[in-house]
């Protein structure tokens, strides 16, 4: 079975976030997982040396359910530039092969999983570089570092 894997230490900082739910929380480990990967993807930037972990799901939860489709072809644009894929080369057929699979309740093979966790990996590191955790105490203060996060990257 093909699964998501969270770094403990990304667990660990959600978890601490979160601890005041008055304030909201975000109760999937996948949509905790998808903060993190989707930082790692807009930044362009990703770890192949992933730290202790642990599986998560192997499929989208209902909320991230209908962008599914979006996740997938974003994080398979960003394989494609990896593995020095020429979208116009008719090796993309293969790079599709190898990054998705039909039989697999996500949709996406071992191989596209794994690439997922690496920009999952770097986004966490990049959040918990600028989103400290000493001055975020509720989901309120995070989104707000974290779309400002976004804004730097992408001003305007």
């Amino acid at each position: 079975m093909v699964r998501w894997y969270m770094e403990h230490e990304a667990r660990k900082y959600f978890d601490t976030i979160f601890r005041d739910t008055s304030y909201g929380h975000i109760q999937y480990r996948l949509e905790q997982y998808w903060l993190c990967a989707l930082i790692g993807l807009i930044f362009n930037e990703y770890n192949v040396n992933l730290k202790e972990n642990i599986e998560i799901t192997d499929s989208f939860t209902t909320d991230l359910r209908s962008f599914e489709d979006e996740i997938r072809a974003l994080v398979f644009y960003r394989f494609l530039h990896i593995t020095n894929v020429n979208p116009d080369d008719d090796t993309i057929l293969s790079q599709m092969n190898e990054f998705f699979d039909m039989n697999n309740l996500s949709r996406i093979s071992t191989n596209g999983m794994k690439y997922m966790d690496y920009f999952a990996s770097k986004g966490f590191d990049i959040i918990k570089e600028k989103i400290k955790l000493e001055t975020t105490k509720n989901l309120y203060q995070f989104l707000t570092k974290y779309l400002k996060l976004i804004e730097e990257k992408y001003p305007n």
